[in-house]
């Protein structure tokens, strides 16, 4: 299944995630590795795990996607990498984040620089968690209790995540370090070593999502495409 959030004209960032089950089979793997670029390629080749085979997979499928939508499919094999790893297309006003947990892939692509997270909500928290919350984040969690208190862990993840990806220094930034829970609730906005970022959140059944991006307003409207299976989206008119 692919679903794709449209964010309307003033932020001009879009969401796409699909679900991966099935990618992972030689036939579907076969029709999908033409539209990938050669350095994931050579990265399918290398690894053995079937989950981590069709993640990689389906998130190459959605980096096509948002790169032909945007009239770039002929620049994938462009793509670079910066400093300490994140992707970016050189030259060019089109950006994007790729995240991928549990059995979904995703990507956020846009006008303007972004970091995306995805993260499958589990029943418990994990027992370590100081290098993860910092002290506004742990007394928030505090006063939960339960699969509500682990909802709330794992959408506060997401967003921290989503902000270090924006950044760029990934785990080079301490998520300790910085705090998305100010005055007792998660923020929608927040100032960050001098920047005004915002997030945009998504509760999807089993998974939060969190896209980070400086200064935009996001829109409430939501469109929705949706593919039966893979199959079917391989043969929808953007893969031809």
């Amino acid at each position: 299944m692919l679903y794709r959030f449209g964010k309307g004209a003033s932020a001009l960032i879009e969401t796409i995630w699909i679900d991966t089950t099935g990618l992972e089979k030689p036939d579907l793997l076969g029709k999908s590795i033409a539209f990938f670029a050669e350095e994931r390629k050579e990265h399918l080749r290398k690894l053995k795990n079937p989950f981590a085979i069709r993640l990689s997979a389906g998130a190459g499928l959605l980096l096509f996607y948002a790169l032909k939508k945007n009239g770039l499919e002929s620049r994938i094999n462009d793509i670079r990498k910066g400093q300490h790893g994140k992707p970016f297309l050189p030259e060019s006003s089109f950006y994007f984040n790729l995240s991928h947990s549990g059995s979904l892939a995703l990507c956020a692509f846009g006008d303007t620089d972004l970091g995306a997270d995805i993260q499958q909500l589990k029943e418990t928290i994990p027992q370590k968690t100081t290098k993860i919350l910092s002290p506004q984040e742990k007394e928030f969690l505090q006063g939960k209790e339960g699969r509500a208190q682990a909802d709330a862990f794992y959408q506060i993840w997401a967003r921290k995540e989503s902000l270090m990806k924006w950044d760029g220094r990934g785990l080079r930034l301490p998520m300790q370090s910085f705090s998305i829970v100010q005055d007792g609730i998660p923020v929608e906005r927040m100032i960050f070593e001098g920047k005004v970022i915002s997030f945009q959140e998504y509760r999807l059944q089993g998974y939060a999502v969190s896209i980070c991006a400086e200064q935009r307003q996001f829109s409430d409207e939501e469109s929705i495409k949706y593919d039966k299976n893979i199959k079917e989206l391989l043969k929808s008119e953007i893969f031809h």
